[in-house]
């Protein structure tokens, strides 16, 4: 009998971990000590045929009093379902490179198209999309850190009395002994990890364990949730691909012993259902996934899972430090066999690198700053091959191209429109005030993409219950969730 299509997937994806180098695996037991990791998977189904197009482990993210000192070349958040998104990326962009070398005789990708000048708009400038045809599915061996896995973290408990942070903070939980007042607004809060875990549907940071450095990473909950809005594509990729229903996941497959049908649909439906019915500027539109359990063998037996760790019984179960990703190189894709380019990283970079003193030779594929550049080199393949072509001096793909081969900016700028401010509140610039601009194409664009991620964050950002905790009097003390940014993005292309 065949396997269920959730079953499949996720066979599918420990397969293809399981074909990484020992190096890039948790240390086996020894000594007493056991270590665990998750691993996450982009895989995409087309015309039934299913390929794992990316992978990634990992458990860990940078301190927040790291972030300055990564400058792009560090990555930020390794938990498995980050790495693989950003490898799914890797992925595109090196599809994008394929369908240009093979033009303009044959596409040379399976997974992505040209589009033609006639689908181009000033919205929607991108000169490639994922083909119609496919379908992204997403397999997570442990329930993503956050909110759609907060009972499994009560249940867990021996000690079911919240930690509580030790201070007042825009990075930390407010004390509930100072309450709010309407003349001196109250901080953003986020909850940490676990803290006050049951308060359910807030937005939370990693990491989990309260003896950790805080961090800026919002945790792979919120961030899966955005990705309904926002799609999979990551900032660099957009100016690229265009965010089509293909660009965004179709389902989420998680262990069945992991599975909590009630906190999946609280994290990724029930409390952003203000965004149902958003139907925003190029492409971006609300595209909820289905979550669902799997519950083969394969799943169940995972060696380095969390729960097969600990039921061995080891003095000391600890998460592994090592991450690796995997990005599908398919150049022969008529050989029947998938190749994959594989990396093994410690600290965010890679294995062998020192984390802040690297820079580019440390730098992942996955990073800001490698990613950042095969964009480019994409964009400036395809001026090459418009000038052959004869493409319109004044279409507006070929300006949003010209504008990033010219990028020599910070970071940031790619990712906010200039006519905002960083908090995303101004209103509409008058017409006129954005034909100043210098690239009024790239402007409205960056605007459809600021405008998806802000409707979403800011939904996110004030979910839940509505208080934490209670003042000395018992009362409920009312909070307004703000997206804090991690600040991270001020560095030079």
């Amino acid at each position: 009998m065949p396997l269920p299509h959730a079953d499949r997937i996720a066979a599918l994806a420990l397969s293809a971990f399981a074909s990484l180098p020992q190096k890039s695996k948790p240390r086996l037991p020894a000594a007493g000590r056991a270590e665990w990791v998750t691993v996450a998977a982009i895989v995409v189904e087309d015309d039934s045929t299913l390929t794992c197009a990316s992978l990634g482990t990992g458990v860990k993210c940078l301190p927040a009093s790291k972030i300055p000192l990564a400058r792009g070349f560090v990555l930020h958040d390794c938990h498995a379902e980050i790495l693989a998104i950003r490898a799914f990326n890797a992925f595109l962009l090196q599809e994008c490179k394929r369908s240009l070398a093979a033009l303009p005789h044959t596409n040379g990708s399976r997974y992505i198209r040209p589009r033609n000048p006639t689908e181009l708009t000033l919205h929607a400038p991108q000169p490639f999309t994922i083909r119609e045809s496919i379908k992204i599915h997403m397999f997570t061996s442990e329930a993503p850190c956050g909110d759609s896995s907060m009972s499994n973290t009560i249940s867990a408990q021996l000690d079911p009395t919240p930690w509580t942070p030790p201070s007042t903070s825009t990075t930390t939980t407010p004390s509930p002994s100072t309450p709010s007042t309407p003349s001196q607004p109250s901080p953003p809060i986020l909850l940490r990890g676990r803290t006050y875990f049951s308060h359910l549907g807030h937005l939370r940071t990693k990491p989990g364990r309260p003896d950790s450095p805080p961090t800026h990473s919002k945790s792979c909950s919120d961030k899966l949730a955005t990705k309904q809005l926002v799609s999979l594509l990551l900032t660099p990729t957009s100016y690229l691909i265009t965010p089509s229903a293909s660009a965004y996941i179709s389902t989420l497959i998680i262990p069945a012993a992991e599975y909590d049908a009630v906190g999946c649909e609280r994290a990724f439906a029930s409390r952003l259902g203000d965004m149902k019915g958003f139907d925003g500027r190029g492409g971006y539109a609300w595209r909820p996934f289905k979550v669902l359990p799997a519950e083969g063998e394969r799943v169940a037996g995972f060696e380095f899972s969390r729960r097969n760790v600990t039921a061995l019984e080891p003095e000391m179960v600890i998460p592994s430090n090592i991450s690796a990703a995997m990005v599908l190189d398919p150049e022969s894709p008529d050989s029947g066999a998938n190749t994959y380019t594989t990396e093994t990283l410690i600290g965010g970079v890679l294995q062998g690198r020192k984390a802040f003193s690297s820079g580019a030779l440390g730098a992942s594929q996955l990073s800001k700053h490698r990613l950042w550049r095969a964009a480019r080199e994409v964009a400036g393949g395809w001026l090459d091959g418009a000038k052959d072509s004869g493409v319109d001096s004044d279409s507006v793909g070929k300006q949003a191209m010209e504008w990033m081969v010219a990028q020599t900016g910070s970071y940031e700028m790619l990712k906010v429109p200039s006519s905002l401010s960083a908090s995303g509140d101004k209103e509409e610039p008058a017409e006129e005030e954005e034909e100043k601009r210098e690239c009024r194409v790239v402007e409205k664009m960056k605007r459809a993409r600021w405008a998806a991620k802000t409707r979403v964050r800011r939904v996110l950002a004030n979910a839940g219950d509505g208080y934490l905790g209670g003042d000395e009097d018992g009362g409920q003390i009312p909070v307004d969730h703000e997206w804090i940014r991690n600040g991270g993005n001020y560095f030079g292309l």
